[in-house]
């Protein structure tokens, strides 16, 4: 079993996600309670962009070991992509109560929620992916321009100074900073 699982991961390694999948599934077949094999499926067909199967797979390893702050992740990051941002936030809740650290979850936890028109939750949400990241970027940007949606200009030029200073080719902080003045 762990053949066909490790082999999964390699081909999943070189963007081959076909031959993944086909390798999971008999990692699968030969041990149908190994929860990292459905979380592998999954995240492959979610880069496949098959959100149905990748959810039916996520949710698969999360009833196997409910405990996986990344199995919650990855099905919130999926139904993110699907547009659910209630049930993004809600995966992300878990994750988060699972491993209180994870940078990503709130990070995307506060995209979800920006979607959602709660841009005070959002900033919140950002600070703190900041806070356990502080050199990621996307989390400055977007905290700039949730600053700029609730009015604080100030903040929201800080904010997107700091995502070109961390990275210089996003020309939408450079686009977005030229909104805010």
């Amino acid at each position: 079993m762990l053949a066909y699982y490790n082999r999964g991961n390699a081909f999943y390694d070189k963007r081959d996600y076909d031959r993944a999948i086909e390798n999971y599934d008999q990692a699968i077949r030969l041990d149908n309670g190994y929860a990292l094999a459905y979380y592998d499926r999954g995240v492959s067909y979610f880069e496949k962009h098959d959100y149905d199967q990748a959810l039916r797979d996520l949710s698969q390893a999360i009833k196997l070991d409910p405990k996986d702050a990344l199995s919650y992740y990855n099905r919130g990051i999926t139904y993110a992509a699907r547009g659910e941002a209630d049930r993004a936030i809600a995966d992300f809740d878990q994750s988060i109560r699972i491993d209180p650290k994870n940078a990503l979850a709130f990070y995307n936890r506060g995209l979800a929620l920006r979607a959602n028109g709660d841009d005070e939750r959002a900033i919140a949400d950002l600070s703190q992916a900041i806070r356990f990241d502080p050199k990621n970027a996307l989390a400055f940007y977007n905290r700039g321009i949730a600053y700029r949606s609730r009015g604080n200009i100030d903040l929201s030029l800080a904010d997107l100074d700091q995502a070109i200073r961390l990275d210089s080719k996003n020309a939408y902080a450079y686009y977005e900073h030229g909104n805010a003045l």
